[in-house]
């Protein structure tokens, strides 16, 4: 028995504090000499976590009835833990408070039964119960578990079966039926409104976010598409980024091989029509309105560099250390090679005592391969996409590449296409192709205007 007393004396101990602070206006003074320790210090000991709200209430009502000066120092004066049990219990009625202001139109009923406030009176509710269901048991040991009820006046109907108390269910499908009548009266006011409320405003903002990001990576991964590094592949010191890698859809083998103009020029040679025609596609699918270079493949952008009027700042820098290097100018020479062989042409130089880069170039149509080729040149009277995508950025480039001999051979080409089916419509394709060109032209000089004639090339036009 004296163990017992001896156990129960703090607690009596702690529990005489609140009466001699309210009747003799005395306290605690937190780290002071006179503290007692408390029985206990885990924070979800019994002692720490019941039994003290009536005490934290009279501690509230001995506040009000102090002046505000009085009241405050007597609330600083007060144990840590004490003032903590102030601000939760304060918290708790502020909550309760804000929550019944929509709740404060309607009339609550008190129910007699569960001794809670509802929206509707005993009377006016239907109830029924049922067999539950679900696994558990054998179907013919089922309770009487699910309760059914129904609100008469508004039709509503509320089933509950969670629990497997019949008496647990009543209760919880009268609170959800209290619910739904407030929701039913009230609408987006009423608890059940703001939730639905704040669950559409949720998800509209997760949407705006997703948008958000979705057009935020889109524009990063333009600007990383954008990011030239032409010097350093023509030079052969880095290979062909993966975006570009990734455009020409190649197979998972050869996705591991880094793509540089060694592989380009030599074991790859022969397989450039299938990379730029999947290049194409990737690029069509990704920008189906592009416009200008927005249409061509990363894979031709890279072989033929060339800076408009409205190119970025980087990428000028870049043009112009790629126009004072001979390696660059040479891997440019050999992709145009190639670039024209897809097409069934050739580009032949015609021998001379003269420099390279002086000597004359002439573009012409290879035999058999134009025959067989043509189709990706042009098709039905008019330019293939590709074809009228690419063309004018390989022209721009060795043209702005200072490869003025190349350049004029494919202007010089392309006219002769149309004095050759000149009256007919068959060089419709070769009109339209000196447009692209012209357009080109225009585009890297803002200022100044080129117009390329369909007619016979003039010596000016040839020494361009």
């Amino acid at each position: 028995m004296q163990a017992l007393l001896a156990r129960r004396a703090p607690v009596l101990l702690w529990s005489s504090v609140f009466s001699h602070a309210i009747c003799d206006g005395a306290c605690f003074v937190h780290g002071s000499g006179s503290v007692e320790k408390r029985p206990s210090r885990r924070r979800y000991a019994a002692f720490n976590t019941s039994g003290r709200c009536g005490e934290a209430k009279e501690l509230v009502h001995a506040m009000k009835k102090m002046s505000a000066q009085d009241a405050k120092a007597f609330y600083d004066a007060l144990h840590p833990r004490v003032r903590l049990d102030i601000m939760r219990l304060l918290s708790e009625k502020r909550r309760k408070r804000q929550s019944d202001r929509a709740t404060s139109k309607l009339t609550k009923y008190y129910s007699v039964p569960f001794e809670k406030n509802y929206f509707f009176r005993e009377e006016d509710v239907e109830e029924m119960s049922t067999l539950g269901k679900g696994p558990g048991g054998q179907a013919t040991n089922r309770r009487m578990q699910t309760a059914i009820v129904k609100h008469v006046p508004s039709g509503l109907i509320v089933k509950f079966s969670r629990f497997p108390s019949l008496w647990l269910n009543r209760r919880a499908a009268r609170e959800l039926l209290s619910l739904r009548l407030e929701e039913h009266l009230l609408g987006p006011t009423s608890q059940l409104g703001k939730i639905r409320v704040a669950r559409e405003r949720r998800r509209r903002r997760q949407q705006r976010t997703l948008k958000y990001l979705s057009e935020k990576g889109a524009r990063l991964q333009t600007k990383d598409t954008r990011r030239c590094h032409w010097l350093a592949f023509l030079t052969g010191e880095s290979p062909l980024p993966s975006a570009a890698v990734s455009q020409m859809a190649l197979e998972e083998d050869a996705a591991a091989v880094p793509v540089t103009t060694a592989v380009l020029f030599g074991p790859e040679c022969n397989t450039w029509w299938p990379k730029l025609r999947a290049a194409s596609k990737s690029t069509a699918a990704a920008a189906p309105d592009s416009t200008g270079d927005g249409g061509v493949p990363l894979f031709l952008q890279y072989l033929f560099p060339v800076a408009y009027a409205d190119s970025s700042p980087a990428e000028r820098e870049e043009m112009a250390a790629c126009k004072s290097s001979k390696a660059v100018r040479t891997n440019v020479r050999r992709a145009l090679s190639c670039f024209c062989e897809l097409f069934g042409l050739r580009l032949r130089r015609i021998a001379t005592s003269a420099p390279i880069e002086a000597s004359r170039v002439v573009l012409e149509r290879d035999g058999l391969n134009w025959v067989e080729r043509r189709s990706r040149l042009t098709k039905n009277g008019s330019m293939t996409p590709l074809a009228r995508a690419c063309w004018p950025r390989v022209y721009m480039s060795v043209r702005e590449l200072g490869m003025t001999p190349e350049a004029c051979a494919i202007v010089v080409f392309f006219k002769k296409e149309v004095r050759t089916a000149l009256g007919s419509a068959s060089g419709a394709w070769a009109v339209e192709a000196l447009q692209c060109l012209t357009e080109a032209v225009r585009r890297s000089k803002s200022t100044v205007t080129v117009q390329l004639s369909s007619g016979t090339s003039s010596p000016t036009s040839r020494g361009e």
